[in-house]
């Protein structure tokens, strides 16, 4: 792992609290990448979100399988495994469920 683990949980905590960012009885969907971006499921995790949808996909940045790695070992770290549903689907059915969507790469609609 790359990142800092508790390093970057105390921060997102830390902003969670400054922001008073509540996500009870919410479902978001954002993206599975690697890096510093795989704290966004994470973030929401934290943040009270009652499932939080991760779609992945190979990228120039890394591969999916990579990207997964990465994120269940934080949400392992992190005690939010459970939250945290992985998808390479975009159509998956449990999409249309959420409540709120990311404005990142993976989840923008493709070209």
């Amino acid at each position: 792992m790359v990142l800092n683990s508790q390093r970057c949980q105390r921060l997102a905590n830390d902003a969670i609290k400054r922001f008073s960012l509540d996500l009870k009885g919410l479902i978001v969907l954002t993206e599975a990448t690697t890096n510093h971006f795989s704290l966004m499921p994470l973030i929401a995790a934290l943040a009270g979100a009652d499932r939080v949808i991760a779609l992945g996909r190979d990228s120039r940045h890394g591969s999916y399988i990579k990207a997964r790695y990465e994120l269940l070992d934080l949400a392992s770290a992190w005690s939010r495994s459970d939250m945290i549903w992985l998808t390479t689907d975009r159509l998956h059915d449990s999409i249309s469920q959420a409540d709120i969507v990311t404005n990142l790469g993976f989840v923008r609609p493709q070209k």
